[in-house]
């Protein structure tokens, strides 16, 4: 009876260690406001959940399709399962180089990779002609009468 409480015992004591384990540190990208156009430019954020890392997230593999245009860090709590958890962002703005199917390719932080993530961008919009645009009215035009009575 106490080896049947005590494997009881060790068996709740590693299930909350891993548990625990499986909240301390969640490496994931998401994506805020994707890209529609060749032109856009949209924020990716790197979040690592349960700790602070001093290294920052290998962004190298971003360059092939992306430019990066910007890069901040930001720290804030959150409760997770009733728990209050440090979450640490990396926020970078990035510019699609080309349009088409794009892959925001998997990026690791330390021993943890985040998923890829896929988007569709259209090729930038192209201004019309300039025969196409309205001709702005030049102030003479205003002022003198359309037509004159010949007599």
């Amino acid at each position: 009876m106490i080896r049947a409480a005590l494997r009881t015992g060790l068996f709740s004591v590693a299930l909350a260690l891993w548990a625990t384990a499986a909240l301390a540190a969640t490496f994931k990208a998401t994506v805020e406001k994707p890209p529609t156009d060749q032109g856009d430019t949209f924020e990716l954020v790197l979040s690592v959940i349960g700790r602070d890392s001093l290294e920052p997230p290998n962004i190298a593999p971003l360059n092939k399709d992306f430019e990066i245009l910007d890069r901040g860090k930001r720290s804030r709590m959150e409760s997770l399962n009733g728990r209050m958890v440090e979450v640490n962002e990396w926020v970078l703005t990035l510019a699609p180089k080309r349009a088409g199917h794009l892959v925001i390719p998997a990026l690791t932080l330390g021993s943890e990779t985040s998923a890829p993530i896929e988007m569709t961008v259209a090729p930038r919009p192209t201004a019309p002609p300039p025969h196409a645009r309205p001709r702005p009215l030049s102030p003479d035009a205003l002022r003198r009468p359309a037509f004159r009575p010949q007599g």
